[in-house]
């Protein structure tokens, strides 16, 4: 939830600084593959290692998904 309240005014910025269609496909396509990123997490349901602080599923990693879509 923090994250969203960060990147959507970031992307709406991005969005009226540069109203064109390339920037529409780059923000739909990282909306996209944030949903694909939870949906993926929820359907794999690997648990982190042992002694992890966080409590969701680890796999697959966020910052992967995030470079798939780089």
């Amino acid at each position: 939830m923090c994250y969203f309240v960060v990147a959507a005014p970031l992307g709406l910025a991005v969005l009226l600084a540069h109203p064109n269609v390339p920037v529409c496909w780059c923000l739909s396509g990282s909306v996209f593959n944030s949903l694909n990123s939870k949906l993926l997490k929820r359907l794999i349901n690997e648990s982190r290692p042992e002694g992890a602080t966080k409590l969701d599923p680890g796999m697959p990693s966020s910052h992967a998904v995030s470079l798939s879509y780089l």
